[in-house]
């Protein structure tokens, strides 16, 4: 027909790789390969992107605040990979925020998100998207007066000058969780 149609019913938190193939009257082939990626809750533009507060609005309660959860979501829509690492990101990144007076946690923190930021670098195989997407995660998760000032309260136990490259890029996967 000319609008063909495919309806699916799939399980809520779950990852597919959908294949469609098809063949002509006269046995040419053809396949169209996508990733799909389906979630319990639908992910809303929140209607306060900016909360004052450095917790946020997180309805769901998965620990990412549901701003940057849009903004994750439209980001790397379909790329399931790129999700872990970025919301690691932003809990790390958060937990630090809340946790200011304990050196013990934020350290911690600051080596995960140092640890995701490569994990981000691999799974793109390229330093300069993935550091891009890097600054945009940490722009995102310090979107307010509050957060912005508390990070730079502690920027000295998160900024790193550091040189990435692909020559490290299997070490890099293996920091991926």
């Amino acid at each position: 027909t000319s609008d063909p149609r495919l309806e699916v019913s799939l399980p809520s938190d779950s990852q597919f790789d959908l294949v469609l193939e098809v063949e002509s009257a006269d046995g040419r082939k053809s396949s169209i390969s996508k990733e799909i990626v389906t979630f319990t809750q639908p992910v809303r533009r929140p209607a306060e992107v900016t909360n004052d507060s450095i917790l946020g609005t997180d309805t769901d309660g998965d620990m990412v605040r549901d701003d940057y959860q849009f903004y994750m979501l439209n980001r790397v829509s379909g790329v399931s990979s790129l999700y872990s690492p970025l919301a690691n990101i932003h809990k790390s990144l958060v937990s630090s925020l809340l946790q200011f007076e304990n050196d013990t946690i934020i350290t911690a923190n600051a080596i995960d998100i140092e640890n995701q930021k490569k994990c981000l670098i691999a799974r793109l195989n390229n330093v300069e998207v993935g550091d891009l997407l890097f600054r945009e995660a940490l722009s995102k998760t310090l979107n307010n007066k509050a957060r912005l000032l508390k990070y730079l309260s502690l920027s000295n136990k998160f900024i790193k000058q550091q040189e990435y490259t692909l020559e490290e890029r299997a070490e890099y996967l293996s920091l991926c969780q």
